[in-house]
């Protein structure tokens, strides 16, 4: 199955259409970063789906905020020609969360993405998905797949990434952060020291919005600064002369202190094809023949 997407101005997340319900399409935000499918509370509120309480009553956003989670069922949630039926989603007023800016409908998350191949191909916008569980798909028999590995008990996708020729470090890939990120310790690491910043810092997840002076999302702001990297390679693909937010990612949410290292985000894709193998736990970044950024080679 294959579908077209658009890209958010203000965010760079795939935004695709969605029938919920066998109603829409709504525009949902693609986000590999995020645990479960989530819908908006307007939109639950539109198409009079129920919601009740779970063992999740708040979630946490960036800063430190606390926002308030319900959860629900919908009975029919369809992408392209591909349909899952009686799934729980979470609800969250993104809304009032956001002041009512930079929001979709809803986010489509792991709980949705775990059974399918996926490729995501930037340049042409088209997201592609697939059955394969165990055997490989004819369409990638060529592709030089790389293994990726789950941080710790989450559903966070971790790469082998090379930041100016050190490392393996295992940076998140997130299509739903604006940015590449990397955390302070690996900033230190580095040698990266916040007087050497260099640039307003952008970076976005489905609930928050860029802003010049640190990242702001559902729960508040979290100080954040940019520093020049020279390369930053996955795989066969290296890009040169990029900016990476360095932020403390514990202050996200509870599940930020995971990600040790940081987020390959869309700065870094947004020239590429990328295909994760959820089934099969493996990846791979390929350059497409649209792509024309001479700074990916």
């Amino acid at each position: 199955m294959e579908i077209r997407f658009d890209i958010g101005a203000e965010s760079g997340h795939p935004h695709l259409p969605v029938l919920v319900n066998g109603q829409g399409p709504f525009i949902f935000t693609l986000d590999t970063g995020a645990t479960a499918t989530t819908i908006s509370k307007s939109l639950a509120e539109k198409l009079g789906i129920r919601t009740y309480e779970g063992d999740k009553k708040m979630a946490s956003g960036v800063g430190g905020g606390r926002v308030p989670v319900a959860f629900a069922k919908v009975d029919r949630l369809q992408i392209g020609t591909e349909v899952v039926e009686n799934e729980e989603v979470l609800v969250i007023d993104f809304e009032s969360a956001m002041g009512g800016v930079c929001f979709t409908a809803g986010v489509i998350g792991h709980s949705f993405l775990k059974n399918y191949v996926m490729s995501v191909n930037y340049p042409e916008k088209r997201i592609r998905l697939e059955r394969t569980k165990g055997a490989s798909s004819r369409r990638y028999k060529n592709v030089a797949w790389q293994e990726f590995q789950y941080v710790e008990d989450s559903h966070l996708i971790s790469v082998p990434t090379y930041i100016n020729g050190n490392g393996p470090f295992h940076l998140v890939v997130d299509t739903g952060s604006g940015g590449t990120v990397i955390t302070p310790r690996i900033a230190q690491q580095l040698g990266f020291t916040e007087d050497q910043a260099v640039a307003a810092v952008r970076v976005a997840n489905p609930t928050n919005r860029g802003c010049a002076d640190g990242c702001q999302g559902v729960g508040g702001k979290a100080q954040a600064y940019g520093v020049q990297i020279d390369s930053v390679s996955v795989g066969p693909v290296t890009q040169e002369n990029t900016i990476a937010a360095v932020i403390d990612l514990k202050v996200v949410s509870p599940r930020g202190e995971l990600i040790r290292d940081g987020i390959i985000g869309y700065p870094f894709m947004k020239d590429l094809e990328v295909i994760i193998d959820y089934p099969n736990r493996r990846f791979a970044f390929l350059r497409t023949e649209t792509a024309s950024q001479s700074h990916i080679r």
